[in-house]
């Protein structure tokens, strides 16, 4: 069983398009959970709507994303259900011109099936309930994606971009159309997780590893244990003794 939950600051009616074409194309045993509130921010409506599932996967799909083909839901689930360090599994973000859109890793490389990435928007994903949640000192819309990464990885799981499942997505579409300024929350928003991880998460790149479809690595073979451990090292110098508990 997973929840599908659409966090959203649009009401219901606005929604139709989305939740048709998640009806239509979803396969297997799934519930959609609608966490929509105009007052809230994208870290509330995201936690109101885990508050809310009782799944243990669970996909996240913004209502900016469209594009799902049959069974994409199983698809961008897969890993997760085999691996066990995998806690977040993102669709690969296209834009409309069908060029891949911001990773927020800078990851753009289409041929492996899996990629490794120290952080992913969490535009269209998927990841086990462990317990954390998005922190909603982040008012209206970015980095509390960047920060819930950064609290998975600290916890010992591994993101991943799903190669094989591609979406469009229309970048803080939501966000833009409402009455906000946008520029200058994010600005805000980055300042915070600044002051909170003590670097900047558009100047220090956490490491990406690029996996083919029989798990090797640049040629090598390695384990889920060893992919977390080399992704840990890539992060070490940027992270060390200057993380706090959320």
């Amino acid at each position: 069983m997973t929840d599908i939950i659409i966090p959203t600051c649009k009401p219901k009616e606005n929604l139709m398009g989305l939740i048709r074409e998640i009806i239509f194309n979803s396969t297997g045993d799934f519930s959609i959970i609608i966490s929509s509130n105009i007052q809230y921010s994208a870290a509330q409506n995201r936690n109101r709507g885990l508050n809310m599932s009782g799944a243990s996967y669970v996909i996240m799909i913004d209502d900016d994303i469209t594009g799902l083909f049959p069974g994409w839901n199983e698809k961008l689930i897969q890993r997760l259900i085999a691996d066990p360090l995998a806690s977040i599994i993102s669709a690969r973000l296209m834009k409309e011109d069908g060029t891949p859109g911001p990773t927020m890793s800078d990851n753009y490389n289409l041929d492996p099936r899996w990629v490794s990435v120290g952080k992913t928007p969490t535009a269209c994903i998927a990841f086990k309930k462990t317990g954390i949640r998005f922190d909603e000192n982040f008012k209206g819309s970015g980095f509390e994606d960047d920060d819930f990464c950064m609290r998975v990885s600290k916890a010992g799981y591994i993101c991943v971009i799903a190669r094989g499942v591609f979406v469009h997505h229309f970048g803080s579409a939501t966000f833009r159309e409402i009455d906000v300024d946008y520029d200058k929350l994010l600005e805000e928003n980055k300042k915070k997780f600044i002051q909170k991880w003590e670097f900047d998460p558009e100047l220090v790149e956490m490491g990406d590893s690029q996996i083919d479809s029989t798990g090797n690595l640049n040629g090598e073979t390695l384990s889920s244990a060893d992919l977390n451990t080399l992704f840990e090292k890539g992060n070490e110098l940027a992270l060390e003794n200057k993380i706090d508990e959320a």
